[in-house]
């Protein structure tokens, strides 16, 4: 994936212990282990722990709709929406 900017905003589909949230790249750091962003989670959204790092890896390509593909851009996260309202829209029909 290419390196993302401040302010590209991201979608953490969350797991167990972590809520789904969407957020925004507020800082990046490139050190001996590898590229990370620091993402703030958007302020009306349920997300108690605040800011957080994660490494560059971390963020999937496209948005499968599972945990495989837990953290995305919000327009890799906005393409798979389209394409599941799209199928849902021909399947009601």
């Amino acid at each position: 994936m290419q390196k993302l900017e401040v302010g590209q905003r991201i979608y953490n589909g969350g797991d167990q212990a972590n809520p789904s949230h969407f957020g925004a790249i507020t800082a990046i750091r490139d050190d001996k282990w590898g590229l990370k962003y620091e993402v703030t989670p958007d302020p009306d959204d349920f997300y108690p722990w605040g800011a957080y790092w994660i490494d560059a890896i971390s963020i999937s390509p496209v948005y499968l709709g599972h945990g495989g593909t837990r953290i995305v851009t919000v327009e890799a996260f906005e393409a798979w929406h389209a394409a599941r309202m799209a199928a849902f829209e021909t399947s009601a029909r």
